[in-house]
This record gives structure tokens, C-alpha cells and sequence, in this order.
């Protein structure tokens, strides 16, 4: 184990090439893992992903927010009764209304999608439904058009390890499935890993 830990790695183009920036430096031999990025403003950008502690195998979200003076770690929600968790994926309509997705596991492995919402105050954990007879699914992408046409694509799975795609809107009333896409056979298939909005 690194007892010093792993810090994520972050690079910057301003116009004359990628540069590496200084980011949050993890400590007491914590890995850190960033998946994906998103800017607000030149100096309002956001980065998810997850952390891991040596000598464990669980993980727990991440987050790092860049406000035009350096990166640093945001407070990030845990699930109630999870043991692990990751976000995969992150956007923001505007400074007060950003979205991360993602997923996470029990102490059986299994466990529902993850999505957390920041109003302008702090990142929290908001209701994600999964499909009937799932018992682990997550979330990978997610984009919103505005702020009542939000979507996040990933998959479900069932005990069987069959898996499906997973498709979620939210519309302003909270997030709902889109479609029948529960597990129906699909035996080791793949959900969805990505999604764009198209300004209207």
C-alpha cells in the first residue's frame, strides 16, 4: 500500500496545449479516481468519480470542484447502508443545479442507482428508481437540456446476472423510468454508458 496515497491526475488546455494542473493530493494511502468533468464557467467546473483506501476493496464517491483558484474536495453523500459507491458521470445546467450519477453496493453487492443533485448548497443524495426484480444497477451518463428535461442512461441487472439498458428522465417532478428495461434474458449484456443534451 502507498502510505502517502494517490491524488488524481488533472490536465488543462488554454489554448497552447495540455498542462497538468495541481489537484487535491489523497492521503493515508487513498487512491483517487476522476471519470468526468464538466464547467459551469471558467471558473466553475466539477469532477466525479471515486476514492479507494489501501488495504480495502470498497470505494466511496468523489467529488472535486475547480472555483478559478485551485481544485479541492467537495463533500460528497454516502447511501444509507452502502458499503461502497461511484460516480461515473456529471453536469450542470447552471451554477445552482448540477446532477452526478453513478451507483452503489451493500454488504450483498448489490444496490440500486445513485444520483445526487447541488442546488447552490452542498451535493445530497436525490430518490433514483430501478426496474422491478433488479439487484444491482447504475447509472454512467447523464445530461440535461434544461432544467426539467434531465436524462441518465446505464443498466439493471437481476440475480442472474442478466442485464438490460437503463433509461431515466427527469422532467422537473423527479426522476422516472422511461421504458420497459428490466432484465429479460440479456445474460452478460450492456447497458448504456453515455447521453448528450441538444439545446431547444
Amino acid at each position: 500500500p502507498n502510505s502517502t496515497g494517490v491524488g488524481t491526475v488533472i490536465e488543462q488546455d488554454t489554448g497552447s496545449g495540455w498542462t497538468i494542473v495541481t489537484g487535491p493530493t489523497a492521503s493515508g494511502g487513498r487512491t483517487d479516481e476522476l471519470a468526468a468533468v464538466t464547467c459551469v464557467s471558467a471558473a466553475d467546473c466539477w469532477a466525479v468519480g471515486a476514492y479507494y483506501v489501501a488495504g480495502g476493496s470498497d470505494n466511496q464517491g468523489l467529488i472535486e470542484q475547480y472555483t478559478g483558484h485551485g481544485w479541492s474536495v467537495v463533500s460528497s453523500p454516502l447511501p444509507p447502508g452502502s458499503v461502497e459507491s461511484s460516480l461515473s458521470s456529471i453536469t450542470c445546467v447552471g451554477a445552482d443545479d448540477c446532477w452526478a450519477v453513478g451507483g452503489w453496493g451493500d454488504v450483498n453487492f448489490g444496490g440500486p442507482t445513485l444520483i445526487e443533485q447541488d442546488t447552490g448548497s452542498g451535493w445530497s443524495i436525490v430518490p433514483s428508481p430501478v426496474p422491478p426484480g433488479s439487484t444491482q444497477s447504475a447509472l454512467n451518463g447523464v445530461s440535461c437540456a434544461s432544467a426539467t428535461d434531465c436524462w441518465a442512461v446505464g443498466f439493471s441487472g437481476d440475480e442472474n446476472f442478466n442485464t438490460a439498458a437503463l433509461i431515466e428522465q427527469d422532467t422537473g417532478a423527479g426522476w422516472t423510468i422511461v421504458s420497459d428495461v428490466a432484465p429479460s434474458g440479456n445474460a452478460g449484456g450492456e447497458g448504456l454508458s453515455g447521453t448528450t443534451r441538444m439545446d431547444t
